[in-house]
Parts: C-alpha cells; structure tokens; sequence
C-alpha cells in the first residue's frame, strides 16, 4: 500500500505463485509492467484484491529471462494470468503501451495461465483504462469474468467497452 514504483527495468508490482493479499493505492509508472498476478509458474494465485492504483506509461523494453521461459515485456498497465477470486477496481489506467516487441501489453489485461488454469471469479468494476494500446481492456475469453461500469474506449472484444 502506498508504494510509489518508477522507472524500474522490470515488473513495478509482481505477484507470482500467492495468495491472499490486496495491492491498494499504489503509483507504477515508467516500467515494463505496472502490476502482474500470475499464476501457474507453477502454482495458483487467488484471493487478490487491487483498488485505487494509478498505473501508467508502463512503456519500457524487459527482455525476458530465457532460463525461465519468460518473454520479451513492454506496454502492459494491470495483467492478470490465471488469476482466480480476484477484484479489479477504482484504478487508473493510462497510456500503457508496447513502444518494444511484447506478447501481452495494453491497459487491463485478463487470461487464461500458461499452464492452463482459467481465470475464475474475477471482477474487473469501476476502472478509468483509457490511451492503452492495443486495448484498454482485453480478455481472451477463458474462465469466469466479470466487467463492469468501466470507463474506456477500446475493448477486446469490443463489448468490453461499450
């Protein structure tokens, strides 16, 4: 809580393999990544709340560490992969752009794990995801999501942002 995290040649707030926990009213800005919850690397990662963070222009080059599998990184404002139980809400999302070579970038991004699990009960409410590219909100469709009473413009699927 409270945090201010800047200019970091990685991850401003990275959640890999917990559970339980709340990430609230933090600014991360100037990284690859504002936040990230990730699951299945290998184990699960549940019971998150984020609320009232200012995340934006998350726009620098991470290369990735091959010896973990991990991919190039750029552009990505809140990322959840796998995630399960987990709400999304009252933050601000901004100009999250992948200006560098990123499998996944964009304002509020949910998908299913690399391993496999879905994103179950999760609840992306009353989030401000606007100037984000590709998209302010991206979903690839896996699991149990929820959105609701977002402000943004881009949408995939579109009906994310109506």
């Amino acid at each position: 809580t409270r945090n201010r995290i800047v200019g970091n040649r990685g991850i401003g707030i990275f959640i890999r393999d917990a559970s339980h926990g709340r990430v609230s009213r933090n600014r991360s800005s100037r990284n690859c990544a504002g936040i990230i919850l990730l699951a299945d690397a290998p184990g699960p990662a549940t019971h998150w709340t984020l609320s009232f963070n200012r995340v934006g222009v998350n726009n620098r080059a991470c290369p990735g560490d091959p010896d973990e599998g991990g991919s190039p990184l750029s552009g990505l404002g809140i990322g959840l992969s796998g995630a399960q139980h987990v709400r999304v809400a009252h933050n601000r999302v901004l100009r999250n752009r992948h200006l560098h070579q990123s499998p996944i970038s964009g304002g509020i991004v949910v998908q299913k794990g690399d391993g496999g699990t879905n994103p179950d009960d999760v609840l992306v409410r009353r989030n401000v995801a606007l100037l984000n590219r590709p998209f302010d909100l991206s979903w690839d469709g896996s699991g149990d999501v929820t959105f609701s009473r977002n402000v943004c413009q881009r949408g995939d699927p579109a009906r994310l942002c109506p």
